[in-house]
């Protein structure tokens, strides 16, 4: 199963960590939790569907599924919270961009996360929180 662990959140955003089976494959960055608003909040912790969707927008994306409240939840290339509407940045290091909290080198995390997850082809994803 695929695993992503929060470590940390502020008014910049929730930086956390994606795993597959202890190993960390890349961070992460969503939105700060603001009660699962659609558009605004990272989603509750929890077990998720997890699989693909065509986007738009992005494209063939991954995606976490039924998500109460919610819907389109991606993982897509970005780097700050203003780069998301609800959804996870990947990042392979975590800094700041113009002051602001980020995940840096985003392109290639995405790259890394989506040959992982061809792999391993996870059915879920554990969103949980280390505080």
């Amino acid at each position: 199963m695929l695993n992503l662990m929060r470590l940390e959140s502020s008014t910049e955003g929730t930086i956390g960590v994606f795993r597959i089976d202890g190993d960390i494959i890349c961070w992460s960055l969503e939105n700060r939790w603001l009660n699962n608003l659609p558009f605004r909040s990272c989603i509750p912790a929890g077990v998720y569907n997890f699989g693909w969707t065509e986007s738009p927008k992005f494209g063939n994306s991954m995606e976490v599924q039924e998500v109460h409240g919610r819907s389109h939840i991606l993982v897509h290339g970005g780097n700050t919270a203003e780069d998301t509407l609800g959804c996870l940045l990947p990042g392979l290091q975590v800094g700041h961009l113009k002051g602001i909290r980020a995940v840096l080198r985003s392109q290639d995390a995405l790259k890394q996360l989506i040959e992982v997850v061809n792999v391993i082809k996870p059915k879920q994803i554990h969103i949980e929180e280390s505080w």
